[in-house]
This record gives C-alpha cells, structure tokens and sequence, in this order.
C-alpha cells in the first residue's frame, strides 16, 4: 500500500482534527445559547407561533443558500467558502445581543440562515476527511469532543441568567457566543486544506442547472430512502425550539435551573457519542439507526407525563430531553454516515445540498406546524407528533433502506 493511500486510512487526519477543533469552539457557543434562546425570544415579545416562525425562517433560508454553496464547494473548492462564511455567521450573534424585539431576531436569523451557505461545503470536506470504514467512529468523534468541553457552558448560561436576568444574561452569551465563532473560523483559515479544487471549465449558469438536475436524478434513484429518512427526523426534530418554553410554561420547571436540564443532556451526549458511533459502524447504519429511533420513541410519553406530576416532573423531563438529544444526534451521525456511504467525492457539495434543502424545508414546516399546535390546539401535542412520525422512521429502516454494498470514499 502506497504511503499515501496509508494517510488516507487514518482517522485523525490534519482537516479532522481542524473541524473537530473548530467544532470544539462553536459547540459551546450554541449550548451557551441554546438552551435560553427559545425564552429569550419569547421575552422579547413572541409567541409560540413566532417562535416557530423564526425558526422556520431559518431553516428556509438555510435551504435556499446551500444550492449555491453546494456548487461553489464542487466547482471552485471547499475550503474559502467556508472561512468567509464562518466569520460573517459569527457576527450575526452580535445582532441577537443587540436586538430590542423579536423583529430583529427574525432578520438576524434569516442572515445567518443565508451565511450558512458553507454548510455543504463544510460536510463535504468532512466526509472527504474520513476513510469510509470509520465514519461511524469518526462522525461519533465528531460530535463527542466538542460536547466535551461544551459541559460548562450551560453552567456559565446558568450563572449569566441567575446573575443578570433572562434578558442581559442572555446577551452577554451572544457576545461571548460570536467571540467564540470568529476564533473557531480564524482557526480554519489558519490550519484547514482544501480536499476538492473543482476545475471544471463549462459555464456556470449551464453547469449550474445541469450539475443539479443530474443530481436530483442521482438522489432520487440511488437514495430515495435516504431521502425519505431525512424528511421524517426533520419532521420530529421541529419539537427542538419547544423543549424549554414547554417545560418552563407548562411543566412548571423554574427558568433559572433550566440550565440543569440543558446540561444533563450535554452530557448524556458526550457519554454516549462514541459508543453510537462505534455502533454504527460495528452494527451498520440501519441497526443502529433503529436502536437510536427506539430511544426517541421512549422519550415523548415522558413529556407528556412530566405535564401530569408536581413531584418528579423535573426529573422526568431532564430524562425525556436526554433521550432525545442522544437519539437525534444519533440518527444525525447515522444520516451523516449514510450521505457519505452514497455519494461519490466529485458530487458531493451539490447532493449533500439536495439532501440537506430537503431537511431543511422539512424543519422549516415542521417548526411551524409545532408552533401553531403549541399555541392553538394544546402544547402536548408537538411531543406526540414526533413520536409517530419516529416509528415511521422506524419502519422505513426496517422495510426500506438497504446497507450500502458498497460504501463511496
């Protein structure tokens, strides 16, 4: 074997090793924010409804930014786009911490929808960093270290809440949040190496539309289950921004130890992100796909139960969103997997865009329906949804997707 197609097998690649570290920088930032972020919106005058709305709106514009950033990532190279478009992502925090309503939350969430045009670029030049027969392990790797060092940031959210109020707690981490970000994009613009420089001479209005009809064909004839399964974990993953409005509002969780919950589930998974993804590859990507479902399907009643008690509802919720965080990001890394396994490297920033505006316009309606059954109809029902549509999934593992015979460098 050729010394460098030995390079190519190791897992702790220089680029993995820049990602993973750059993700080790943004992780905190959104378990900084995240976990508040939902009240935080929603004291600055939104609704439930609204709040899916923002939601939503970030996700569609997500959708609409990757079909350019999945072609400049396979015609001009990977590496640029995501260095530019790192940094103007991390400066839109700053309007979060700025912003005296929700209207401009709305706009700085759409902003930073449309600077997340990087975002095939970025999954492309990880899935070109990592050797086919260890991205289970690798993508496990990926999301275990940056939870790591993401334990304390819920603390610190904790303690700025606690210290300063809902409001000015809050903003103090979006500072300290963009800070965080443009170090982690400095960073990739020092160390990260382009995987993937294009080259192809056609013109690009032509190349454009026909590199992505042929890939809409390729998707949907070669990973129509592939597609189905990202269409259902988007649809159950539009409960996300609820979580904490549902238990400070109806469960009766006291805001400020909400960092509590939030932090218990950071944990859960960086205990169990490596074993998932040893799973992954040890069982293969259905197995363990099923497994991680079942866990999310376990998770709704609890939601629905917490509701019911005075006593133990803070411990019944802390383990509902525990489950759930582990599963999804589970089924994410299983997801992950399975693009890489499917896609050839040539193609990949323009079918991971597919794939990925399909979620995203999947997130962005499921957000919205959650937000108007929260709001209109009862606060339970969002929980229930996601558990249905999770067996589906379920199912469509069992009866459908087929392990790849052949997994794409």
């Amino acid at each position: 074997m050729r010394g460098g197609e030995r390079r190519g097998r190791r897992l702790f690649t220089r680029n993995f090793l820049v990602i993973v570290a750059s993700w080790m920088l943004w992780s905190p930032v959104h378990n900084l924010v995240g976990g508040y972020e939902p009240l935080y919106i929603k004291a600055l005058g939104a609704t439930s409804t609204i709040l899916g709305l923002i939601y939503a709106a970030l996700a569609a514009a997500q959708a609409v930014a990757r079909f350019p950033g999945g072609y400049i990532a396979d015609r001009f190279g990977r590496r640029r786009l995501i260095v530019v478009m790192g940094f103007l992502y991390a400066f839109t925090l700053l309007l979060y911490a700025v912003a005296p309503d929700w209207r401009l939350i709305l706009f700085a969430a759409v902003l930073g929808g449309i600077f997340l045009i990087y975002e095939p670029a970025l999954t492309a030049i990880m899935a070109d960093s990592i050797p086919p027969e260890r991205r289970g392990l690798g993508y496990g790797f990926a999301t275990a270290l940056p939870s790591l060092v993401s334990l304390p940031a819920p603390l610190l959210a904790g303690y700025l809440v606690s210290t300063y109020g809902l409001v000015s707690g809050m903003r103090r981490a979006y500072v300290i949040g963009a800070l965080l970000g443009i170090t982690a994009s400095a960073l990739r613009f020092v160390f990260l190496e382009e995987t993937y420089r294009g080259g192809d001479s056609a013109p690009i209005l032509k190349d454009f539309a026909r590199g992505y009809m042929e890939t809409f064909r390729f998707v949907l004839k070669e990973a129509s289950a592939l597609v189905t399964l990202h269409v259902l974990l988007a649809v159950a993953y539009g409960i996300y921004p609820f979580v904490s409005p549902y238990a400070v509002e109806y469960v009766r969780v006291d805001a400020e130890i909400w960092y509590q919950v939030y932090l218990a589930a950071v944990a859960a998974n960086f205990l169990l992100s490596v074993p998932m993804g040893y799973l992954i590859d040890k069982l293969g990507r259905r197995k363990a796909g099923i497994l991680a479902s079942l866990l999310f399907t376990v998770s709704a009643p609890l939601y629905i139960l917490a509701a019911s008690q005075t006593a133990n509802s803070t411990p019944l919720i802390t383990i509902a969103y525990s489950l759930t965080s582990v599963s999804i990001n589970a089924l994410l890394n299983v997801n992950s997997a399975l693009r890489a396994d499917l896609v050839p490297k040539r193609g990949r920033g323009r079918a991971f865009t597919v794939l990925l505006t399909i979620w995203s316009l999947s997130l962005a309606a499921s957000r919205c329906l959650c937000g108007i059954l929260y709001d209109a109809v009862d606060p339970r029902l969002p929980f229930i949804q996601s558990s249905v549509v999770m067996v589906v999934f379920v199912l469509v593992l069992l009866f459908w997707l087929e392990e790849p015979k052949r997994r794409e460098a």
